[in-house]
């Protein structure tokens, strides 16, 4: 990698810092991570609601995904990729459906959602990471 693409990706992780705290802050104090807490927040919305949050997210999670996956392509950890990118996808896909099984009845779905948002926010973390562990190491 070169030196200006060092700093692009540095740039964007510092700014992926500020997504990650800020997301954290909010999914904690507005939903929460007790079941019966994201089985009440939910209850309160109509699937038109949540639709209107998960439409801009849907378009933002791929993009987001595309570019943080993207980057990987040019590290070393590049034959994590396939791993990373389906565990990514997934629990993002989890994330933004889990809130309308909620709404539709099916509570258990709570723990989908709060097991999808601490993997999806963790694999962002990891591949983080590795994108600043390859800056670091080159």
């Amino acid at each position: 990698m070169n030196s200006s693409y060092k700093s692009l990706i540095l740039y964007f992780l510092t700014f992926n810092t500020l997504l990650l705290t800020s997301a954290l802050l909010i999914y904690s104090t507005k939903i929460g991570f007790i079941p019966s807490e994201v089985v009440e927040y939910y209850s309160a919305k109509t699937i038109v609601g949540v639709l209107k949050v998960n439409l801009p997210h849907i378009f933002l999670f791929g993009l987001f995904g595309m570019v943080l996956l993207h980057f990987l392509i040019f590290t070393n950890y590049k034959n994590d990729l396939k791993k990373l990118s389906y565990t990514f996808f997934t629990s993002a896909f989890f994330e933004l459906v889990s809130p309308l099984l909620i709404i539709g009845g099916l509570d258990l779905f709570a723990y989908v959602k709060i097991v999808s948002f601490i993997i999806f926010y963790f694999v962002i973390i990891y591949i983080s990471i590795l994108l600043l562990l390859d800056i670091v190491n080159n």
